[in-house]
């Protein structure tokens, strides 16, 4: 056993063990029921309740999951066995005051306006897309993926909607869900830009680091987290990037990198737009206002634009920007100097993969949109967002 791990304070432990071990088996004869077993029979699920999550968006296509269900609910939000629980993974126009689009849902994987995603079992362990869980009992879940159908929407935010489902699984049988009631899509971005107009960042003698991580993503490209850091200057900047080229030994390529798709998978030749978890900043962001702590006060993300940088062979390096923040401010800037490499792709020398902590005011609204799913433990399921790192995102790809 070899483990190199980094606590709080960015510190690493190096853990090493070998010899014999022992273990037991508290889990039972029982299935695993994250894979659960195969829904073999017809439902008609009549929901009372029912919730809607914002998944992503690029601008103009929504991502957002919906869960319906028609079991009780205990006094913490979890279902009470037997019955079932319908996920859908829908594409609307994209809209920011959590109202749904009315109209007519197909399945199909072409993550298009008025669509829903088909469901499958991911890398055989997670069930991401369109698909159903029927509780016979608390402790054993049958899966359902649904391949074919349409879900209707009609309705308004001000007398709640009415959604009708007609779909089918992958072996055939038919599954019917209807809700009527209430209903808004939580968890959509909120700004968090601190501009309050055009900027250009003052990055004199900032000093620059880069950390590789090889095909992180497994897109074929090699993942690289670069980070401007004041010295003297009041500003600094942070990017996430995957190039074409793979070696380290190269250093960064040099390119042109547009806004990915996804804050969840980056693809060659792009960057990982800007966003917030908790007190954190991650992907693309201009950071100011350092305190005496290291943290920062002023601060915008990347949403869209292009990122340049250009290798000069020598270990140094020319970067320049121009990017719209999600307030529209546009904010740019131009550094030239040394930039220090380190190679995360070995365990044991691997930097922590690195973000920005934020002081943050009382009024600071928290978006975290890479919420992990915790998918139905057998006390059942918690009806709940499933903002997932592990599903589809909005592209045309």
């Amino acid at each position: 056993m070899d483990a190199v791990l980094t606590d709080e304070e960015g510190k690493v432990h190096h853990v090493t063990y070998e010899g014999p071990v022992s273990y037991d088996n508290e889990g039972g004869d029982e299935p695993d029921p994250s894979t659960g077993s195969t829904l073999e029979q017809d439902l008609n699920i009549e929901a009372g309740t029912a919730a809607a999550s914002y998944v992503t968006d690029d601008g103009y296509v929504m991502e957002v999951s919906l869960q319906f269900t028609d079991m009780e609910l205990d006094m913490e939000g979890y279902v009470v066995p037997p019955g079932s629980m319908m996920t859908v993974d829908m594409f609307m126009p994209f809209k920011d005051n959590g109202e749904l689009n009315p109209g007519v849902y197909d399945v199909a994987a072409t993550y298009e306006d008025y669509t829903v995603y088909p469901g499958e079992l991911y890398y055989g362990i997670w069930p991401t897309g369109t698909y159903v869980s029927y509780y016979p009992d608390a402790s054993t879940e049958q899966l359902g993926f649904v391949v074919s159908g349409t879900m209707e929407i009609s309705g308004s935010a001000l007398g709640g909607y009415t959604v009708t489902c007609d779909f089918t699984t992958d072996n055939g049988y038919t599954i019917e869900c209807s809700y009527s009631g209430n209903l808004e899509i939580q968890g959509i971005p909120v700004p968090y830009s601190t501009l309050e107009g055009d900027y250009t960042l003052d990055l004199e003698g900032a000093s620059g680091f880069a950390a590789y991580y090889g095909d992180y993503y497994y897109t074929g490209g090699a993942n690289w987290m670069i980070s401007l850091n004041p010295l003297s200057g009041p500003d600094g900047f942070t990017t996430e990037i995957v190039t074409e080229s793979t070696s380290f030994e190269e250093g960064i390529p040099t390119g042109t990198y547009e806004a990915g798709a996804s804050v969840t998978t980056l693809y060659p030749g792009e960057y990982l737009t800007g966003f917030i978890d908790g007190d954190y900043l991650y992907g693309t962001n201009y950071v100011g206002g350092f305190t005496s702590d290291g943290y920062v006060t002023e601060f915008a993300p990347a949403i869209s634009g292009d990122l340049n940088i250009t290798n000069n062979n020598d270990g140094t390096y020319v970067i320049s920007f121009s990017f719209v923040d999600d307030l529209g401010n546009t904010w740019d800037g131009e550094w030239e100097g040394e930039i220090q490499l380190e190679d995360g792709s070995e365990p044991y020398y691997a930097p922590r993969r690195s973000s920005v902590s934020i002081l943050r005011n009382s009024s600071f609204d928290t978006v975290d949109k890479k919420e992990v799913m915790e998918n139905l433990p057998v006390k059942a399921a918690k009806l709940q967002p499933d903002n997932r790192s592990v599903r589809k995102s909005v592209s045309a790809r």
